[in-house]
């Protein structure tokens, strides 16, 4: 997994360098400077500095273009799949669960252009909302193994950095850097309060836009 993760992370960079490497040399690409768009990013989702294994997912948004600002509405969900133990609340442990964040945010990005075109730009922004988390695993309580299954709502916010480049009037390849915060969530099950603690990830993604 850490060989995967690095080789993911090297292709969202060079990814990142080559746009940056085009920018100068001009372009017939006229992207167009306003209308509206749709945007669908695979992830790659890195939370292990919060105990959780890495995982994937997608997300979809679409959105509206104005001069170099965009306003957009995105739905995604990332997943993961957890194997080392993480404590809920004190004397209750999860041995291994699965984990499915589904969010619901909304947001803009200002694009710097890195050209004498705006075929290439360097877009920096942020999104709010919310999130569905839906926990399935294992609870270890002192002597005793239970199987639990849960879900529960909370807060969520983003910030983006990333590359963006046109490859005709109406597509646009993307690539960037997110880093994600989830506020902590609790469920109750069979009068036991359970509780994830707030989760933070990096989050590296590419995908494609179509202007209508």
């Amino acid at each position: 997994m850490n060989r995967l993760y690095s080789y993911l992370r090297v292709c969202v960079l060079i990814s990142l360098g080559a746009a940056c490497a085009t920018a100068g040399h001009g372009s017939n690409v006229l992207p167009k400077a306003t209308g509206s768009f749709t945007r669908f990013t695979a992830a790659f989702v890195d939370a292990r500095e919060q105990g959780v294994d890495s995982g994937w997912g997608g997300f979809a948004a679409v959105g509206s273009r104005f001069g170099d600002g965009e306003a957009s509405a995105e739905i995604g969900q990332v997943r993961f799949a957890q194997s080392e133990a993480l404590e809920l609340r004190e004397g209750l442990w999860a041995a291994s669960f699965n984990l499915r964040i589904t969010s619901a945010m909304v947001g803009g990005r200002y694009g710097v252009r890195l050209g004498r075109t705006d075929r290439v730009r360097l877009l920096f922004g942020g999104m709010v909302g919310f999130a569905h988390v839906a926990f399935s695993g294992r609870e270890i309580d002192g002597e005793y193994v239970y199987a639990i299954k849960a879900s529960s709502n909370g807060t969520v916010w983003a910030a983006d950095l990333g590359v963006a480049v046109a490859i005709s009037e109406k597509l646009e390849l993307n690539a960037g850097y997110r880093y994600v915060g989830l506020g902590s969530t609790e469920w109750q099950v069979d009068g036991e309060v359970g509780r994830l603690p707030q989760l933070n990830a990096n989050i590296y993604s590419v995908g494609l836009g179509y202007k209508w």
